[in-house]
């Protein structure tokens, strides 16, 4: 895992000041997962990682997400069919290797965030996602309502979910060749991307954390 150092206070980031850990080995009791396997999402205790860290004199700068910015029934009841989105992520592994920092795109939601798309926990985007983009934390984007008293967005923005996967469609052809007796015609498959994305619910992202803290023993990493 690639993080940032922090200043003394933990408070800010030192750009371009970089920590690596190396979780070894991969997998194994390093991750822990929703109990449905169709939801893509596990949690990873760091824990003793940061804590050797720290005892190195190193100060990882960590950023939680909070329980205020997770949307609550009334937060969703506000949620307009369509609602401008932010993902935080390294879309085909890019991001800022001087500065550390990961990429940000924009995007709408393509299902309303009160509904269950298909009947899951799920909403879908309309946004330019890319292998890499998995695992990125999506958010609704009102910076308007950060200056409404009446409106529960703080910063005008709330945790819709963890980006999931994309949807893509496949384009065939055909390649024209000079006719050679037995010859097979050849027809490549090429996938194309659609910029549509699945974003499994803030919710399934506190169920896994919630089955993983009742359910695992003592983490071994502490």
């Amino acid at each position: 895992f690639l993080t940032a150092a922090a200043d003394p206070d933990g408070m800010r980031p030192r750009i371009g000041d970089r920590l690596d850990v190396r979780m070894v080995p991969a997998g194994g009791p390093w991750w822990q997962g929703h109990p449905d396997p169709d939801v893509d999402i596990a949690v990873i205790d760091m824990s003793r990682a940061y804590r050797i860290l720290r005892e190195q004199g190193r100060q990882p700068f960590v950023k939680p997400l909070r329980a205020e910015m997770l949307p609550t029934p009334r937060k969703l009841e506000e949620a307009d069919a369509v609602e401008d989105v932010l993902i935080f992520g390294y879309p085909d592994g890019l991001y800022d290797e001087i500065n550390l920092t990961p990429l940000v795109r924009k995007g709408i939601t393509a299902t309303s965030p009160t509904l269950d798309y298909c009947g899951k926990s799920e909403v879908l985007i309309d946004a330019a996602v890319f292998p890499g983009s998995s695992g990125s934390p999506v958010f609704v984007w009102r910076p308007a309502d950060a200056e409404n008293p009446e409106r529960e967005l703080p910063l005008g923005m709330y945790f819709l979910g963890v980006l999931s996967s994309g949807f893509q469609m496949r384009q065939e052809g055909k390649i024209e060749m000079v006719p050679i007796p037995t010859a097979v015609m050849p027809i490549p498959v090429t996938p194309l991307l659609i910029n549509l994305g699945v974003v499994h619910k803030a919710s399934k992202v506190v169920e896994t954390i919630e089955y993983v803290l009742r359910t695992s023993p003592p983490s071994p990493l502490r």
